[in-house]
Parts: C-alpha cells; structure tokens; sequence
C-alpha cells in the first residue's frame, strides 16, 4: 500500500440501487491509530532509527492476517451489495472485490404521502404510498380511528383507538398507491387515523397519522356511472363519486322493463364497483346508482337501459313452462292410470268372466215352492220333462228316493264329495245354500 495504514471504510448499498444514490459507508479504524491524532506520533518514532527496514518488515509489522467487523446498521429484507476499501491518512484505495448477500425480515417503515381524498358527515377516503424501507414483505395495512375531543381544561385528548373491519389486504411486495375507506365515523367530529402497515408474520410497523374533521349530514352529489362486461345473465356497474359530496357508500337498484319491483344490491364502502347476476337473457333493464349518507340522506343517478345479451323466453311460448309441463305430466298420469285399470279389468272378464252374464243357479232347499221351480225351469228354457239322469244311475227308485232326499233334506250334502260338478259359490241365507250342483241331478227329479 502507499502511505501509513489506519483502516478500513466498508461501503454498502441496495442491490435495486443501480444507481447508487443511497450508498451509505462503515468506516473502521485500527485500534489506537486515527487519520489525524495518531498518523504524527506514529511517523516520529519511526524516523528514530538507525536503518530503513524493508517494505516486507514494515508490513507485518503494521498488519495482520484478517479483521472481523459487524456493521449493525443495515437495510432488511433486501439483497445488498458491498465491497471494502483501504484507507491511509489522505485517501481510500480501491474497491475490493464485491459480495452479495441477502438481509433478514425486520419492522416496515412508516407509509409515505398520507392523504384525505374526501370527507363526508360519516366516512373519509384515504390515499397513501407504502414505506420507503418496507423492511419485509407487507401484505396488508391496518388502519385505526380515534375521536379528538376537548377536556373540560380546554385540552385535547385522544379516545380509545378503534380498528377498521375489515383490515386492508393488498397484494405481497406491491408498491402501487392505496386507496381506502373509513365509514362508521360520527358527523362533526375531529378525528385521528392510523396507519401502520403489517407484514406476512402479522407484524404492524411504524405508523403514520392525519386528522380530519367529518362534515355536518347533508344529502350526497349525483353519481356518475357506467355498464359494461354484458353478458346473457350479467353485467358490471362502475361508478363515479360527486367531487363535491361524494357519499359514505354506494348501491346499485335496477328492475326488468314491463315491472315495477326494483331490486337493490348491497350497500358498498370500499369498493366503487359491483357485478350483478341472474339476469333474464334477452331483456331490458333499467339501472341506476344511488350515492348513501344515510337512510335520510340518498340522491338517485340517472337511469339507464340495458339490453342484456341472449335471446328472451317468450312468455306466451314457455314463460309459465314449470306450470305447463306439470299440467302435462299430471294428465299423463292420469291417461296411464285409466288405462292400466281397463287392462286389469280385462284381464279379470278373460279369466273369470262377467258374473252378470252367469246363469242363476238353482237354490236346493226341503221347503222349495212349485212357483219357484217353475221360475227356475224358466231362466234356464227348459221343461221338467227335459230333465234326465246325468250324474249316476240308482239301482232302483227306493234307493234314488231315500239317499236323494237324505243328502239334501239333512244337510249333509253327500254329492258334494262324490260329483265333481258340485260348486260352493253360493252364500247361505234363508232361502239358499251353499252347495249347488253344475248340472241338475237325477236325485232332484226323484225328490221332484
């Protein structure tokens, strides 16, 4: 090196900083030496001996191997470039050769440009810029309001802080102005907001505040607005704040042309926008903002029309086709259950037949008049003479009489068991019984 060693200068910088305009330095020097103080004394001795030493010696002498220093100011959360000069009692030598390294998270700045944009009788539109050393990653800024209010002494006290809710959300790493709202306020009241931002880990940093006092209640300016982003079922509102009264919030009403119904959108505060869906494809819709101060205090934009995109269901096509195709579906299954029944019924007269075409079956009783046999002879168009013998052939008149009479005059019904013709369709009353044969026997001609 040329000249006397008294240390070194560490010079740093933001790696962004291409152009080095926020350079900043760490100077370090050697113990007990100063560019000044020490540089004479240490001259003086040396020219107190008897032979120069050699440029090796003197070195040594003056140096060691290595220095170790911890410089405890820098930026966080950047990449950072440095390199070290050596210095002598006039001037610093050449740079060494740079290094790049990487800084730990830390506490963000505070936020730059803070500004009321509006004022209303119960909010205040905000604007401001993030920190100029973030110092981490900021995802989002909590903002906090307190009432200023005057002691009964004349001073002014701070109110207890309150939070906005919801905090402020915006996008990791940006560095694009933010805007926001604070509604909720009291009209007539001095107020002082907060604003810190906060990082991934939740962290609040350093705040910046501004007060304001809000407006006496009046009704707020016209809106301005316009639709786009049509679809066949949607559309998007943007509106526009009057410059003179804007409005603490902001909502959509619109209604389908041909009814009188208006559908209203929720009231929005931080954002100047809404989408609003289910729509009828192919219809007119009126549409119109209106500005809020307050249920007393609203003042209606203009209305516009909207043909949304699509093509409309006619009414008188398919309009009422929930109540057209249920009406359908119900005579359907009316259709389908008159038709089953007549199939079922159908196939009963295939298998059984009708009962009122059956033939009258005559009642066997001990008691049985001439004019009901006659009448019985009758239905079936026949003559007691055209009666014969069909079942069995008695041995002689005696045996046909007594087991004729016996198996109908007792009750017993002998035949039942023994001529397959015998039938147990008919109910008993007082005049009938139950066991009626097919064909009439030759033992009822006997008893005849």
């Amino acid at each position: 090196m040329n000249g006397w060693l008294i240390g070194y200068v560490i010079e740093y910088w933001a790696k962004d900083d291409t152009e080095k305009t926020n350079i900043r330095y760490h100077r370090y020097i050697l113990p007990g030496r100063s560019a000044v103080d020490e540089a004479k004394p240490y001259l003086d001795q040396l020219k107190g001996r008897k032979k120069r030493e050699s440029d090796d010696q003197r070195v040594k002498r003056q140096t060691t191997a290595s220095y170790t220093v911890t410089v405890s100011d820098l930026p966080s959360n950047i990449r950072v470039l440095a390199h070290v000069r050596v210095l002598n009692k006039n001037y610093a030598g050449p740079a060494s050769n740079q290094v790049e390294f990487q800084t730990q998270q830390g506490v963000p700045g505070p936020v730059t440009s803070l500004n009321i944009l509006s004022i209303g009788p119960n909010y205040m539109k905000l604007q401001w810029k993030p920190p100029v050393y973030s110092n981490a990653i900021i995802e989002g800024y909590n903002l906090y309001f307190a009432a200023v209010v005057v002691s009964s002494d004349g001073k002014y006290e701070l109110g207890k802080k309150q939070p906005r809710i919801p905090q402020i959300s915006v996008q990791q790493g940006s560095s694009s102005e933010v805007n926001a709202s604070l509604s909720g306020l009291a009209y007539g009241t001095r107020y002082r907001i907060f604003v810190h931002p906060r990082t991934v880990q939740d962290q609040e940093g350093a705040d910046n505040f501004i007060e304001r006092d809000t407006k006496s209640p009046k009704a707020p300016g016209r809106p301005d607005f316009r639709v786009t982003d049509i679809t066949s079922h949607s559309f998007n509102v943007t509106w526009k704040p009057s410059s003179s009264a804007p409005g603490a919030g902001f909502f959509v009403k619109y209604k389908r042309e041909g009814t009188n119904y208006w559908d209203h959108t929720s009231v929005q505060t931080n954002l100047n926008w809404i989408n609003i869906t289910n729509l009828e494809p192919g219809s007119m819709y009126e549409v119109s903002v209106v500005a809020y101060n307050g249920e007393q205090y609203q003042t209606v934009g203009l209305t516009q029309s909207v043909e949304i995109l699509g093509t409309r269901i006619v009414p008188s096509e398919a309009a009422d086709s929930v109540w057209f195709y249920a009406l359908l579906s119900a005579l359907i299954l009316v259709v389908a259950g008159l038709i089953a029944i007549r199939v079922i019924r159908k196939r009963r007269l295939d298998r059984y037949g009708d009962p009122l075409d059956r033939e009258p079956l005559s009642p066997f009783t001990a008691d049985i008049s001439k004019d009901t046999e006659d009448a019985f002879y009758r239905s079936r168009d026949v003559s007691r003479s055209d009666l014969t013998l069909t079942n069995r052939t008695p041995t002689n008149s005696s045996d046909t009489s007594d087991e004729g009479f016996s198996d109908h005059a007792d009750g017993n019904h002998g035949n039942k068991n023994k001529d397959p013709n015998w039938r147990e369709d008919i109910d008993i009353d007082s005049h009938h019984v139950q066991d009626v044969p097919k064909q009439i026997p030759s033992s009822y001609s006997t008893f005849v």
